[in-house]
């Protein structure tokens, strides 16, 4: 694996402990607090 191939892997499909469990693409993007917020609801739903 090429060491391009590796941070596309990394940034784009590796979900990150430190980033609240969100890939550093979707934190750059801005997509974190929505994915949150859908995490939030699911886990809400899921709970009843």
């Amino acid at each position: 694996m090429t060491d391009r191939c590796l941070r596309r892997s990394l940034n784009n499909h590796r979900y990150h402990e430190s980033l609240v469990i969100l890939t550093p693409v979707d934190v750059y993007h801005g997509r974190g607090a929505k994915i949150l917020k859908v995490r939030e609801e699911i886990k809400t739903q899921t709970i009843r």
